[in-house]
């Protein structure tokens, strides 16, 4: 697990040390998936890596307010989700 606060500065070189000793990678972020975090790994990994690499986030789409685990299981981002994304990127 590593934990990236902001986007900028990224540290390619902290993704790549981390990045080397793993068979894939897997990104979670509570907002759109597209130009984010996932996507700032995704070069990395694309670029410098060629592993396998999944991302989890909210799809292209306007959200809604709703209790914490209600809006987690509806946009795909829950634990339950996390477990399962893991698992098919590591077969």
């Amino acid at each position: 697990v590593v934990n990236v606060p902001t986007l900028k500065p990224l540290s390619a070189e902290e993704i790549l040390k981390h990045g080397q000793s793993t068979r894939a990678a897997l990104t979670v972020e509570d907002h759109n998936i597209y130009g984010g975090f996932g996507s700032a790994i995704a070069e990395i990994y694309a670029e410098q890596l060629q592993k396998h690499l999944g991302r989890i986030g909210i799809a292209d789409t306007f959200s809604e307010s709703e209790d914490r685990e209600v809006l987690l299981d509806a946009y795909g981002i829950s634990l339950n989700a996390c477990n399962q994304k893991a698992k098919e990127i590591l077969v």
